[in-house]
């Protein structure tokens, strides 16, 4: 009996081993988990490794993994295939992508396949602060203004004129404060917006008259100060400076549109001082408009006393080229304004089409030979 039964125990014992054999052969091969990232974080000052958030975000910006990384070294496992952005950010230093030059150069897009690892690491620059003030001329707390760091920049013409970094937000005076922080090393401007009230005897008059100062408290941007963020970073504050007087004088006049009816809404009208092209530091104005679609009608306020050139432009909507370019003619108008003492009123600006331009590149053998492109290129012409 003991016999039989031992018997019968090593039967299903070698049939339990030969199922589980045969299970282990049919089982179907685990799927992959995705893609990994690695990489080390480096403070720029000390060359040792920091640690920060690192986010990996869709080509929308949307989060689709974060980790904080230890020791200065972060890894992300099971991504999915597709295109990400890899994002740094810390309190301490300044916000970056993967793939930027500068702070605000373009961020490099990441194609990402299953079963990769890739190694992409960071080079983290301090970040400081920019504290201050802002006041009204007789030293009251300006009540709401919007305050933003400026950076110089060069058009294709070889003109230096300001920007916004992409790197950091405007920030809100209230109460007459504002603060700036996690600003990367660099030199920058400080320009203070502040709105006014609306006309009251119009109430179809928008609030997007803004008037502008700049660091420590003048108008034009040639004239503002450089604040230095050094690679130390640090705390910049006492930052103060204040608003000048208000100007209440007006340009007031009507636009003349061509026969045809197919004209959009102006792109923009705006004052540009006649003294102020090329060779200084410009700030791209805003369009400080009023602008009354039924009757043609505009107004500039908040115009200080000067010399000025009014630029008003608009582009029609005609249908594509038979070769299937874009056919938007455009039409523009330059009028002199001189602002003394008073309003300028009734001023006629009548939109006219402009001419169109041919030409060719002439190339020496020295750079044909080259075989540069010019498929990019873009003329620039400049008045």
């Amino acid at each position: 009996m003991n016999q039989a039964l031992r018997a019968l125990t090593a039967a299903a014992i070698a049939l339990a081993l030969m199922a589980v054999e045969t299970g282990a052969q049919q089982a179907p091969p685990q799927e992959s988990k995705g893609a990994a990232l690695h990489g080390v974080l480096i403070d720029a000052l000390t060359g040792n490794k920091a640690d920060a958030n690192v986010t990996l975000q869709d080509t929308s910006r949307r989060t689709v993994k974060q980790v904080y990384s230890r020791g200065g070294e972060y890894r992300i496992t099971d991504i999915p295939d597709g295109h990400y952005f890899l994002h740094v950010q810390s309190f301490m230093y300044a916000t970056q992508d993967y793939g930027q030059f500068t702070p605000d150069s373009p961020p490099a897009e990441l194609i990402l396949t299953r079963d990769a690892s890739y190694e992409l690491s960071f080079v983290l620059e301090r970040a400081g602060t920019i504290s201050g003030r802002l006041t009204e001329p007789d030293g009251r707390p300006v009540a709401s203004a919007e305050v933003q760091l400026l950076v110089v920049r060069y058009d294709t013409g070889g003109n230096r004129y300001l920007m916004a970094p992409t790197n950091v937000a405007a920030a809100r005076a209230t109460s007459g404060t504002y603060a700036f922080s996690g600003v990367p090393p660099g030199e920058y401007y400080v320009r203070a917006t502040m709105a006014l009230a609306a006309d009251r005897n119009n109430p179809r008059t928008p609030v997007n008259h803004n008037i502008r100062t700049y660091y420590p408290g003048v108008r034009e941007a040639e004239l503002a100060v450089m604040v230095e963020m050094p690679k130390s970073s640090k705390s910049i504050s006492n930052l103060n400076f204040f608003f000048k007087d208000v100007s209440q004088f007006k340009v007031t006049g009507k636009i003349v549109y061509p026969t045809q009816q197919n004209i959009r809404d102006p792109l923009y009208i705006y004052l540009v001082p006649r003294d102020n092209f090329l060779a200084r530091l410009v700030d791209p104005p805003l369009p400080l408009l009023d602008f009354d679609e039924s009757k043609n009608s505009f107004e500039l306020r908040n115009v200080q006393p000067g010399s000025y050139d009014l630029y008003i432009a608009s582009i029609t909507n005609y249908a594509p080229a038979a070769d299937g370019a874009p056919n938007s003619p455009g039409f523009s108008a330059r009028v002199p304004v001189i602002v003394r003492d008073s309003d300028v009123v009734d001023v006629i600006a009548e939109l006219e089409p402009g001419v169109d331009l041919h030409g060719e590149f002439k190339l020496d053998g020295s750079i044909e030979a080259t075989k540069v492109n010019l498929g990019r290129s873009q003329p620039v012409f400049i008045p």
